[in-house]
């Protein structure tokens, strides 16, 4: 077999063995993984908390030690790599435990001194990221977090459930996963963080991410559209944190050192377009001669 998929299972054997690891090969899946935050309930409703809680998360540390997928990108931004608007880095929150401390400063607690603690929800299967998270939410700010996790259909009724009154209900912060189905910011932006969407449970509302959202469905330009999309996405991670991107998606497959293969940034793989590469076999002619 000369291109293989492989369960998780398998990964570290995989990364561990020398032929198998140059055979590994990352390929593209536009998607983001992420933490909605409670704009509706204390203390995740003051701005300043969001963005300490942005910044005291460390997600090369995810990638590297906890998922062991250190070729993943951590994420900034929830445009991901590939979809015209990709700006990560530029907007939203690096690691950066000096600055998360200043904006939890900036909200009125000091070193953690009177923050009521918060609590994160996920579904099972993300206990791994999620206690991380928890954890360097206690050790970076100083402050008291609790985990709550249940099974994937609880989870997707109790967020819908709270989608409408996000303040009644108990959570800080949820994770949230959106892998994209078209390759368009319009996915993700609008159809995911919009507002009105289904999808997201932050309570979170802003009139200028409304009008250009609007803007990218009339509009033509398609150099003016990509710039709503990046003000939309600015707005959503850095301006008013109600999101907080942690990694981006990505696929890997195995494929043998001898095919010549190419992914689109968004799709299946055009087969047609793939060669094995060239072999001689001259010399050995040359011996039986």
């Amino acid at each position: 077999m000369d291109v293989s998929g492989y369960p998780n299972s398998e990964l570290s054997r995989i990364l561990s063995d020398p032929v198998l690891s140059a055979e590994l090969h990352q390929t593209p899946r536009p998607g983001v993984y992420y933490l909605g935050l409670n704009t509706q309930l204390t203390p995740t409703n003051n701005v300043s908390v969001c963005k300490a809680l942005a910044s005291a998360i460390d997600r090369s540390y995810i990638l590297t030690d906890v998922l062991n997928m250190p070729w993943r990108e951590g994420a900034t931004s929830v445009i991901p790599p590939g979809i015209p608007g990709y700006q990560n880095g530029a907007v939203g929150y690096t690691f950066n435990v000096i600055q998360a401390q200043d904006y939890l400063a900036q909200a009125g607690y000091p070193s953690g001194a009177g923050f009521p603690g918060i609590e994160l929800w996920s579904n099972y299967g993300n206990e791994g990221i999620m206690n991380t998270v928890a954890d360097q939410w206690r050790n970076n700010l100083g402050i008291t977090v609790t985990t709550f996790y249940t099974g994937w259909s609880e989870y997707l009724g109790l967020l819908g459930g709270c989608h409408d009154d996000p303040g009644a209900c108990n959570y800080n912060a949820y994770k949230g996963n959106w892998v994209m189905d078209y390759g368009d910011a319009n996915n993700i932006l609008n159809e995911v963080f919009h507002p009105n969407s289904s999808f997201q449970s932050t309570g979170w509302d802003n009139a200028r991410y409304r009008d250009l959202i609007a803007m990218t469905l009339t509009e033509t330009n398609q150099i003016s559209r990509t710039a709503y999309f990046q003000e939309a996405d600015r707005i959503l991670v850095e301006d008013e944190t109600a999101v907080i991107p942690i990694f981006f998606h990505d696929r890997t497959t195995l494929v043998k050192s001898d095919v010549i293969f190419e992914y689109p940034p968004f799709g299946a793989p055009h087969f047609m377009k793939w060669e094995f590469e060239y072999r001689t076999y001259l010399p050995l002619i040359l011996r039986s001669g």
